[in-house]
């Protein structure tokens, strides 16, 4: 007796192949292939590409991108939209060197068109510098980044760091702070919902004024110490003083006594 057996349909479904294409601020090439039973499942899929492959500049082949699927047309081309942008870590260990100050950070910028990025600079000097200045440049970083990142859409912002034009106006913007070897744009991450806390373009005045007042807190608390210092070592001085020599400790000078005479 032969049993009867249920069949799924949706087993016999083959897999299709769609062809995934770059954005359009890169020309929607093809950067590879995926497969689906739908293109419903190919939305929210992501990959990643050396962007060297996207631009055909040799330059950029130690920086990383990913691409997000956000649709399918003609029911074979996946479409996508760039969200995240990372140097590579090998690159960033071969820029730090001895005798120079890193500074990373970390912030989040809105767009003109109601988009959230996280925008992490890496800035590298080109001598070692105070901590009174590496905390100015940070802040004259922020006002830069969020500043531009308000007046353009999230389209031109993008476009401008990956051309790298956005890197060079903000080293022009802080090489008259102090010196520096590197700016670059360490990673960026388009965000899916708004965040906490959103950076903003405070005025530059703003940022000079807190900066003068970190170093006004940090010259009181130099003196503070100094002056802590100073009365620990009067107090040790005044104790050392008082303190009693016992008579059999002190030595008399000895009346000299005649050499033996040799023989």
């Amino acid at each position: 007796m032969v049993k009867a057996t249920k069949t799924d349909d949706s087993a016999k479904v083959k897999k299709k192949w769609f062809d995934i294409l770059s954005p359009k601020e890169f020309g929607e090439s093809s950067v590879g292939e995926t497969t689906a039973h739908s293109p419903d499942e190919l939305v929210g899929r992501t990959v990643s590409v050396n962007l060297m492959n996207l631009t055909g500049n040799i330059k950029k082949q130690n920086i990383n991108v990913k691409l997000r699927i956000t649709g399918v047309k003609e029911n074979k081309h996946a479409v996508t939209e760039l969200v995240e942008y990372e140097l590579m870590p090998a690159y960033i260990k071969r820029l730090v060197r001895r005798g120079r100050d890193k500074l990373d950070d970390s912030f989040v910028v809105k767009t003109s068109d109601e988009k959230f990025i996280r925008v992490k600079p890496l800035i590298i000097t080109a001598s070692s510098t105070t901590r009174t200045k590496l905390t100015r440049i940070r802040k004259l970083t922020r006002y830069f980044t969020a500043k531009n990142a308000s007046e353009k859409d999230c389209s031109s912002f993008l476009s401008e760091i990956i051309s790298g034009k956005f890197q060079q106006d903000l080293n022009n913007f802080l090489k008259r702070e102090h010196p520096l070897r590197v700016v670059e744009v360490r990673r960026f991450i388009v965000l899916n919902k708004k965040p906490v806390k959103v950076e903003r373009p405070v005025m530059r005045e703003e940022a000079a004024k807190e900066s003068e007042d970190e170093e006004e807190e940090i010259e009181e608390q130099k003196i503070i110490e100094s002056v802590k210092q100073k009365q620990e070592e009067a107090q040790w001085a005044e104790q050392i003083d008082k303190i009693e020599v016992p008579p059999e400790a002190t030595t008399e000078p000895s009346e000299s006594k005649p050499k033996k005479s040799r023989r």
